[in-house]
């Protein structure tokens, strides 16, 4: 450090107003000088030598040049740390993103949750038709997770939403409830998607074992009658 400030020594003796500012560091050192004799009759006066403010400069420049590599080995540790930071973000982001991209298999083309967002089980991309949900009567919980691609609301296969924006996809949801292990109740209501991406009116349709099912489907022989 010392070698380094030396380049610039002639700029450390023109600094004299700041080496009699310093020159408090040297009182008792034996670098103060005391120069007696003066013109102005005052019976002298302490002043530093060149040499002695060159040895200011050198002591000042040298703290100066210890304190800015102590500042300089944090700001690289802390860039360290900054990248080590970034870099597990990175990973944990892929992580997260590649979790939610895979999803389940009915929610490809119309669903992904991001990560930390609920997975939605009960959301599928399935277009709830009518042949769609005939398929459903009387099945058993692993054929309806499987013709809808996913496990339903809370993981159990009772309810169902479809997000389906295709023009003319039917999207809404589906509850359904199980006997002997098998469907014994179906009710859905539905829109159909127009062309200007808008939804239809509403529809229903309902089955069950024990009752007469409607459809609000085209060409269907008994509409649903939701007045009462």
């Amino acid at each position: 450090e010392i070698s380094e400030c030396l380049v610039g020594s002639e700029m450390c003796i023109r600094d004299r107003a700041e080496g009699d500012a310093a020159a408090g560091v040297l009182r008792g050192s034996g670098l103060y000088n005391h120069r007696a004799g003066t013109d102005d009759g005052e019976g002298g006066q302490s002043a530093l030598s060149e040499s002695h403010q060159l040895s200011v400069c050198l002591l000042r420049d040298f703290g100066r040049r210890k304190m800015d590599r102590q500042e300089y080995s944090k700001m690289v540790i802390l860039k360290h740390m900054m990248g080590l930071l970034m870099v597990a973000g990175t990973i944990m982001g892929a992580s997260g993103s590649a979790s939610a991209a895979s999803g389940f298999p009915g929610q490809a083309g119309c669903w992904t949750a991001l990560p930390g967002e609920d997975e939605r089980p009960e959301v599928t991309c399935r277009s709830f038709t009518e042949d769609l949900l005939k398929s459903l009567e009387k099945a058993t919980p692993a054929q309806v997770t499987s013709l809808l691609g996913v496990p339903g609301k809370d993981h159990k296969p009772t309810y169902f939403e479809s997000a389906n924006r295709t023009p003319g996809a039917y999207n809404g949801y589906v509850e359904l409830t199980y006997t002997s292990g098998h469907v014994s109740d179906l009710s859905a209501v539905l829109t159909q998607v127009q062309p200007n991406g808008m939804a239809s009116e509403e529809k229903d349709y309902q089955w069950g074992v024990d009752k007469a099912g409607c459809s609000d489907f085209p060409g269907s022989k008994k509409a649903c009658d939701t007045s009462n």
